[in-house]
């Protein structure tokens, strides 16, 4: 069995559709699967599920979602090896023995064991620590196959098919934020690789996404300039330059405007992959899980 939350709420078993129909399941479900391994207390799905003003019965409720998902999912520890992705990158030795039902009710609220390697989220974390290892320590090729192939998971907004309270909103800003710092070190290794052209068109994108992102637009300037596309280059430091000051009031970062004048200066070499490198080297470790655990 394998559950998906990078994009539409998805759990199947081969080819079979296990995916839970009802509105408030699948809500208490997308919870439990992004506190995977940890308790999430009542109060916390009565939030989710009802916002500020819950029923009376909200807890009893919360009792019969329970049971009907554990009665209509089968126990993944006992089918863990009928459906699993397959990855070079990822091992599914990093998922540690489990023991037990499922989906445990303790005093304080419900917590879901399910395999790490049978969760995308799972997936995409270890990916992307083992890339971001892989990029401080220089191995730049094994870092953008890593990166890579940890945002080849993500199919669209988390949970997409759920509505989304005051909980799953967190979540989903946490990992989006998760989601762009990996793109950005995806981009650090393809452009240190020289890959300027391929890197353009994402980028692009992303911005319409992300119109206030300047880490993207810094390595959207380098890529054009690096391309031999200077005067597109200028133009697209003019355009940010617009959105913020306009939008905010505010300047473009100096790191953006040292890069800026190296190519309105025709530098030659502005060593900024080099120097984004470093940066990356110099950040804290982000280990598997920590988006999605330290979300209250």
């Amino acid at each position: 069995m394998y559950f998906k939350v990078l994009g539409a709420l998805d759990v199947s078993e081969s080819t079979k559709d296990l995916t839970p129909s009802a509105p408030k399941l699948r809500s208490t479900l997308s919870l439990l699967l992004l506190r995977q391994g940890d308790i999430v207390r009542k109060d916390l799905f009565v939030d989710e599920l009802w916002g500020v003003n819950p029923p009376p019965n909200a807890l009893t409720t919360l009792q019969t979602y329970v049971y009907q998902l554990r009665r209509t999912l089968p126990d993944p520890q006992t089918r863990r090896a009928g459906h699993r992705p397959r990855g070079h990158a990822w091992k599914e030795a990093t998922a540690g023995p489990s023991h037990g039902p499922w989906l445990r009710t303790t005093s304080s609220g419900y917590c879901a064991s399910i395999p790490a390697e049978t969760i995308d989220l799972c997936r995409f974390e270890t990916l992307a620590a083992q890339g971001g290892t892989a990029l401080r320590q220089g191995n730049v090729p094994r870092a953008a196959e890593l990166l890579e192939e940890a945002l080849t998971l993500w199919r669209g907004p988390l949970v997409s098919n759920v509505k989304h309270g005051p909980v799953l909103e967190a979540h989903a800003t946490g990992l989006n934020e998760e989601r762009l710092r990996v793109v950005e070190q995806c981009v650090d290794a393809q452009l240190f690789l020289g890959r300027y052209h391929e890197v353009l068109t994402g980028l692009r994108g992303l911005l319409v996404e992300h119109p206030l992102a300047e880490g993207l637009w810094q390595r959207l300037l380098l890529a054009l300039y690096r391309s031999g596309r200077r005067l597109e280059a200028i133009q697209e430091y003019r355009r940010l330059h617009r959105i913020l000051g306009d939008g905010l009031g505010l300047e473009p970062s100096r790191s953006v405007q040292r890069l800026y004048e190296a190519v309105l200066a025709s530098d030659p070499a502005p060593d900024l992959e080099r120097i984004a490198l470093s940066a990356w080297r110099d950040r804290a470790v982000v280990r598997p899980g920590t988006v999605s655990r330290h979300v209250a």
